[in-house]
């Protein structure tokens, strides 16, 4: 029998000896066997030999491919049968955790290591998979321990063995006790013999490099059977230049240099990309296995592209040449963000289904360094549909490397009970199981039952905490204190529901009844308990160790429980907890339940989800599975630094502490990817990077594998940006937003090109971004009489951007941060929580003005749980009534009483076509009424109470304009520096018009800013800060001030205007904004300071 070793160039060039391979005539029955390195390589090998072999005629593809096994490289070694008990191999990961855990759990010496592991099994796992790695990358080692030798791994350069250092002896004695209780020879020292299902021939195909077990393996398989063995090398040039030879050292691996003499007339980043297949070539000869080249073809270049794919097969230094000015080739794109990294590559791929002939979208790959992050964006960008020149154009893409998590709602419910059941419990944790689609199926409840759960948990005050006890177990002993646990919000829930509406307060139950709930609500309170009931049980197990049988029963019991017996999608999760207990068989060693509970999470991430590799869509995938795979189009997103990091292996690795030849390297592997992805791109590379910072703009520095590509692209003769002296020509800076006026004009994203494709974008741009309307406003012909309201004149008075984006653009520009409830136990209560119920209490106190009923007022808010509990709660109740006190002093030194205070409706024609209509708010009803605005929120005076004197201005104008006999107002303000400073509790103003403003002079003004009003509506009329304020020799400078802020990203001009705005553009001569913010200065004239007793408008 033979093994014979050879090389091609590219991944693409496999295709001829694996079509001849299978050509060759073989018993009718006789399966063919093909052993690649991923499932992409699979897909496309299967894909492409099906339109060579058993096609219907000669000229066409649609051959079947039939009886050929293709596996992968774990499967080398079944071809060989194994020494092991019955079909149980005990050598397994999966099986050799657990005697790992019956020697480390029965031996005292051992507790350290468990300890810094974080539990028995988490140690055992963790040792396990570094002894599987011994036997896969140290046999040599392995065999030693077998003989009892105590030694680290003999080399080519060092074949006397040298002794284990004391520290890591242990090491040693663990794996030799191990050994000894599994009874049988490690897999590197077992004697194989042929098995019953071993072929005459295999073909090993694709692999960019071996490890020394798979060369075990190969070296083995030889004596038995002819192996052919075709490795990606993408140099033969480059072969001949190095010239490896070294001695031979069979069954012994070289030591890696750590700083290898290479030729010096080779591209220094060609020599870094191609390390690991210099270090293939000197494995392969230290072990006697002669490898050739196939021959390749070397075409003219005419890309940029096809120069660097040349430069690095056959060329091998780099050498200037003039770049078309359309080779768009290689381009790399610069962005603010992943998210806008998608977009960008989503129009990208829109210019290159438009350069290049007839490509189809299963020609085009997405290879994402980090796809869970990516998958979102990508999935949400490509699921718009664009309008492009009056077309609808949808580019279809499938994600086809997610995890089991992602794509089995079984695997995910699991993964979250698992977590949930040694957290804390809070209201988003148990809820993220309760609402998981299969348990809401299993329990009947939709998506309004969904919604009641929310608002009965928030009504609730739900914290953290099944119960008492649970607490208890994560720290808190206080078992006087019910309120916030979710037994004390069930018990609030079913009591509300099931008792009358006037029955409040259980004291026997020490709970309340819980408002807005019925009878009609009973199943979904009914269907919330028995989730909690699945949890409490799996919690309570916790409590002591178990054995592993007995927790993957537990956990099979709880997730069965939640989603019922016929639950199709819970085969995966079940499959898993079987496989575990399987393992466990037997075993008796009892473990925590963290420890469970980390070895299903590593499992069930482990698992992949589906991988459509090969459909007729856009595929999108991580580094791995489609590396070196042919096509059209190759995009790399997200080839960042932080995508790009890896984990540094443990201090007291062996296999760390001794490198050798083929031994992984994350910094060779990552180049060597960037190189996989440009020798695999027939037409276009596309990368994509975050390389400007969306704080501030300013340019980022590239990954390093990155900045060394566009340096071996300068060498090629890539010059300067044509407009940025340091950008290369390769790399395109592109606006933050796919609003911005850029993206649609040419030559300013990418030179000779206009950049987007979305005609929405354009029109968003060309109404956000450029100057509006250059006429007056007023002869914008309408269709009827325009109504407007008192509360959207004073909201366009002190905030007109406002209402432009919320009226006009529809848009919430509210940036809420989403975050979970916290899980503890409020000990204070925030701004907007104590301004309620300072608001509650102030008019509770007008209509029920006795002590007995402010105390009832008091229990009830200290029972809600609204408050904190004990004396926690008696400060923050102290502070809302000294605040109430306060402000009733105040109202009644003025004879205001609130409970008196009503609207005043207002309906006037303020001129031709517009109407006010609506009412001023909390008006005192004497004859000489007084508008009054009460804020109960402590914030700066610019947040609550400077805007109220404006507001109230407005209102003494409509007032004055309609006649109406409201001669004054009265602003009251929790004061901004209370309780901090206890000089003043309040703040109070009374705002006057000046009497010197006539009727008809308000209704001049009133007019006005009506006017001004229907220019806010229809343009964005932002001020930038104290820009609209300003002199007119002062505007631009604070201008610059305001757009140069660290925070202007977080602004409302940022959302319209974009993160490059231009002065001229907005504020030029013949601008509405411009003309809006001089009627603005010109409505009012407020007092410089509001320290007198009257603030005095005019």
């Amino acid at each position: 029998m033979s093994l014979k070793v050879e090389y091609v160039s590219r991944l693409s060039d496999v295709l001829a000896p694996a079509v001849e391979y299978l050509r060759q005539p073989v018993e009718i029955f006789a399966k063919q066997h093909i052993v690649v390195p991923t499932a992409g390589v699979k897909a496309w090998l299967m894909s492409e030999v099906a339109k060579q072999l058993g096609t219907s005629s000669p000229n066409s593809q649609d051959g079947i491919i039939a009886n050929v096994e293709v596996d992968f490289p774990g499967s080398l070694t079944k071809f060989l049968k194994p020494q092991v008990m019955g079909e149980r191999d005990p050598w397994l990961i999966e099986n050799l955790m657990f005697y790992v855990l019956d020697v480390i759990s029965a031996d005292a010496q051992y507790k350290p290591i468990i300890k810094r592991s974080g539990g028995p099994l988490i140690a055992a796992r963790s040792i396990a998979d570094r002894f599987d790695r011994y036997h896969v990358r140290r046999p040599a080692m392995i065999r030693l321990w077998e003989q009892d030798k105590a030694t680290v791994s003999p080399t080519a350069h060092n074949p006397n063995v040298k002794q284990l250092n004391a520290t890591d002896m242990w090491q040693f004695e663990l794996w030799s006790a191990v050994r000894k209780r599994i009874g049988q020879p490690s897999p590197a020292a077992r004697k194989p013999e042929l098995s019953v299902k071993t072929p005459k021939q295999i073909l090993v195909i694709g692999f960019q490099s071996l490890s020394p077990g798979q060369i075990d393996a190969l070296l083995q398989l030889k004596d038995h059977l002819e192996v052919h063995v075709v490795l990606v090398h993408p140099s033969s040039a480059i072969s001949q230049k190095w010239n490896v030879s070294t001695g031979s050292s069979v069954g012994l691996i070289p030591e890696r240099s750590p700083s290898p003499v290479l030729p010096a007339d080779i591209d220094p980043l060609v020599n870094s990309w191609l390390q690991g297949s210099h270090e293939l070539e000197t494995l392969l000869t230290s072990q006697d296995i002669n490898a050739t080249h196939r021959a390749s073809s070397n075409t003219q270049a005419k890309t940029l592209l096809g120069r660097m794919q040349a430069t690095v097969t056959h060329d091998l230094l780099a050498s200037e040449a003039s770049i078309r000015n359309d080779d768009r080739s290689l381009v790399i794109h610069r962005c603010h963000n992943l998210g806008r990294q998608v977009e960008v590559l989503h129009d990208a791929l829109l210019h290159a289904f438009t350069d290049l002939d007839n490509l189809q979208p299963h020609e085009i790959v997405v290879i994402c360094p980090n796809i869970e992050a990516t998958a979102p964006y990508l999935e949400a960008t490509f699921a718009r549909v664009l309008k492009v020149a009056g077309r609808t154009i949808k580019l279809p893409l499938v994600v086809a490397d997610r995890g089991i998590r992602q794509v089995n709602e079984g695997a995910e419910l699991m993964a979250r009970l698992i977590d949930l059941v040694q957290s804390r419990c809070s209201v988003d944790g148990v809820l993220s199981v309760a609402t998981s689609p299969l348990v809401l199926k299993n329990l009947g409840v939709n998506s309004e039952g969904v919604e009641h759960w929310y608002r009965y948990t928030s009504n609730a005050n739900v914290r953290w905490g099944l119960t008492i006890e649970h607490r208890k177990r994560n720290g808190l002993d206080a078992p006087e204190l019910s309120a916030h646990t979710w037994r004390n919000a069930l018990e609030q829930m079913l009591l509300g529901a099931l008792v009358p509406d006037a029955t409040k307060t259980f004291d026997a139950l020490g709970v309340d009844a819980l408002d807005d709930v019925d009878l009609s609500d009973i199943d979904e309170i009914s269907a919330l308990i028995k989730v909690f009931n699945v949890v409490l049980t799996l919690s309570d197990l916790s409590n002591q160790n178990r054995t592993v049988e007995e927790w993957c029963a537990a956990l099979e019991a709880a997730v069965v429980g939640l989603c019922g017996e016929n639950c199709d999608e819970l085969a995966i999760p079940l499959e898993q907890i079987g496989a575990l207990r399987a393992s466990a068989s037997g075993n008796t060693v009892v473990v925590p339940y963290s420890d469970v509970a980390s070895q299903l999470s590593d499992m069930l991430s482990e698992v992949p989800g589906r991988q459509p590799l090969r459909t007729g869509a856009i595929t999108a995938t991580s580094m791995i599975p489609l590396r070196g795979v042919p096509f059209r189009v190759v995009c790399v997103v997200g080839f960042d630094e932080e995508s790009l990091s890896s984990s540094e292996g443990e201090g007291d690795d062996l296999v760390e502490r001794q490198r050798l030849i083929g031994d992984q390297d994350s910094r060779l592997d990552v180049r060597r990817s960037l190189l996989d992805a440009t020798l695999c791109a027939q037409d276009r590379l596309i990368i994509t990077c975050t390389g400007q910072s969306i704080k501030n703009n300013q340019r980022l520095p590239l990954a390093t594998p990155l900045a060394e590509f566009v340096d071996f692209a300068r060498r090629l003769g890539v010059g300067k940006h044509p407009t940025n002296k340091h950008l290369s020509a390769i790399e395109v800076e592109h606006p933050r937003h796919t609003t911005s006026v850029r993206n649609f004009f040419k030559d300013l994203v990418q030179p000779g090109v206009i950049w987007s494709h979305d005609d929405v974008a354009r029109q968003a741009a060309t109404t956000l971004g450029d100057p509006i309307a250059t006429y007056p406003l007023t002869a914008v012909t309408v269709g009827g009489p325009i109504v407007l309201t008192p509360d959207l004149l004073e909201t366009i008075f002190n905030e007109p951007l406002e209402v432009y984006l919320r009226q006009t653009l529809e848009m919430f520009t509210y940036r809420k941060i989403e975050q979970e409830v916290p899980a503890t136990i409020p000990l204070g209560i925030d701004k907007k929580e104590s301004a309620r119920l300072a608001k509650d209490l102030l008019f509770f106190n007008a209509t029920h003005p006795s002590q007995v009923a402010i105390d009832a007022w008091d229990a009830e808010v200290l029972r809600s749980g609204v408050v904190p509990p004990a004396r926690f709660g008696d400060d923050a109740i102290q502070e809302v009534h000294e605040l109430v006190q306060a402000m009733q002093e105040k109202l009644a030194a003025m004879s205001i009483d609130v409970a008196e205070l009503a609207s005043v409706d207002v309906d006037i024609d303020v001129a031709p076509g517009i109407k006010l209509i609506g009412a001023i708010p909390m008006c005192t009803q004497e004859k000489d009424m007084i508008a009054v605005a009460i804020y109960f929120k402590a914030g700066s005076k610019e947040y609550e109470y400077r805007p109220a004197l404006s507001r109230l201005a407005i209102r003494l104008l409509i007032a004055r304009a309609a006649g109406l006999s409201i001669k004054k107002g009265y602003v009251l303000a929790r004061h901004e520096d209370w309780p901090k400073k206890q000089n003043h509790i309040v703040r109070e103003q009374t705002v006057i018009l000046d009497p010197l403003v006539t009727q008809i002079i308000a209704q001049e003004r009133l007019a006005a800013l009506c006017d001004m009003a229907r220019t806010a509506l229809v343009s964005p009329c932002a001020s930038f800060g104290k820009t609209a304020s300003a002199d007119d020799q002062e505007m631009l400078n604070e201008f610059d001030l305001f757009v140069s802020r660290d925070d202007f990203h977080e602004s409302q001009e940022f959302i319209i205007f974009g993160g490059e705005p231009e002065y001229g553009d907005i504020f030029h001569a013949k601008s509405p904004i411009l003309g809006f913010w001089k009627e603005h200065k010109k409505l009012f004239t407020f007092p410089k300071r509001d320290s007198a007793k009257e603030y005095l408008v005019s």
